[in-house]
C-alpha cells in the first residue's frame, strides 16, 4: 500500500467500524423488526452518498426505483411510529435507537463507497488492510461507551461493554469456553466481507446492498414468529404488520427492476 492511500483506507475502517459498533449499539435500544426495516433501506442511502462520492461508478437509478426506495423509507418510518405504541420502556428508547440505525446505514453506506473508490486494492487487500484498525477502533468504544444496566442489583447505572463482560466472565466462566466458535465466527467474517467488496467492484456499491435486502425480509418474520418481540395492540398493530410488508414489497420491486 502506497502512503496515500493510508488516509483513504483509515476512513474506509473507521466507517466499517462505525456501521458494526452503531448497529450493535442500536439493537440494545430497539427491537430486532425495526432494526432491520431501517436497515433495509440501506440502499437508498447507499445511492445518495454514491452520488455524491462515488469515482468511477456513479449512482445511475431511474425515477421508478428512487420512488421504490423512498416509498420503502416511509414504510419504515410508519413502522417505527406504529412500534412506539407497545409500552413506554420501548418508547422511551425508540427515538434515540432509530437515530443510532439510521447513524450506522450512512456508515454502511460510507463504507460501501468508499470500498468501490479504492480501485488498486483488491477486496483481500481491503479486508484484510482495514482488520487492524477497524478492531481497534471498536476495542477502544468497548472501553469507554455506557450503556445503561440499572436493571441489574447491586450495580452502578452506567457500565462500558469491558466492564459487562468482566462481570459476566466472573459470574460463569465456561462463557469463554467455545472460543473455537469465536474464532470461527471471526474466519467467516473475513470470507464475508471479501466476498461483499468483491460485489461491489464487479457490480456496484448499491448492487451489493440490496444483495444484502433478502435476509431482512426472514430476520423479521423469525423474530415475530418466535415472540422474541411483541406486536403493538390493535390498530398500531395492523399497521406496523402493513408497514413492514409495505417496505419489503417496495424494495423487492426496486430489486427485480435493478434485475431488469
Amino acid at each position: 500500500i502506497e502512503r496515500n492511500e493510508w488516509a483513504p483506507v483509515l476512513l474506509f475502517s473507521l466507517a466499517f467500524a462505525a456501521n458494526i459498533g452503531l448497529n450493535n449499539f442500536s439493537l440494545s435500544l430497539v427491537a430486532i423488526s425495526i432494526n432491520m426495516i431501517i436497515r433495509s433501506c440501506l440502499p437508498l442511502s447507499t445511492a445518495i452518498l454514491q452520488a455524491f462520492m462515488g469515482k468511477e461508478q456513479k449512482s445511475n437509478l431511474n425515477q421508478k426505483q428512487w420512488v421504490f426506495m423512498l416509498t420503502g423509507v416511509i414504510c419504515a418510518g410508519i413502522a417505527s411510529w406504529a412500534k412506539s405504541h407497545t409500552n413506554s420502556e420501548e418508547s422511551a428508547a425508540l427515538s434515540l435507537g432509530v437515530s443510532i440505525t439510521v447513524a450506522s446505514i450512512f456508515a454502511g453506506a460510507a463504507n460501501m463507497v468508499m470500498a468501490g473508490n479504492i480501485k488498486r486494492l483488491s477486496a483481500f487487500d481491503k479486508v484484510c488492510y482495514m482488520s487492524g484498525p477497524a478492531g481497534l477502533a471498536l476495542f477502544t468504544a468497548s472501553l469507554f461507551t455506557l450503556h445503561p444496566v440499572s436493571q441489574w442489583p447491586n450495580h452502578p447505572d452506567m457500565m462500558t461493554d469491558w466492564q459487562i463482560l468482566k462481570e459476566v466472565v466472573s459470574r460463569n466462566p465456561s462463557i469463554l469456553g467455545p472460543v473455537g466458535l469465536i474464532l470461527l465466527s471471526g474466519v467467516l467474517s473475513f470470507f464475508y466481507n471479501i466476498l461483499q467488496y468483491t460485489v461491489v467492484h464487479k457490480l456496484s456499491p448499491t448492487h451489493c446492498t440490496l444483495a444484502g435486502n433478502f435476509n431482512k425480509a426472514a430476520t423479521i418474520a423469525l423474530s415475530l414468529t418466535m415472540g422474541l418481540e411483541t406486536v403493538p395492540a390493535g390498530f398500531y398493530g395492523q399497521v406496523f404488520v402493513l408497514a413492514i410488508l409495505g417496505n419489503i414489497g417496495a424494495f423487492t420491486m426496486f430489486s427485480m427492476s435493478k434485475g431488469k
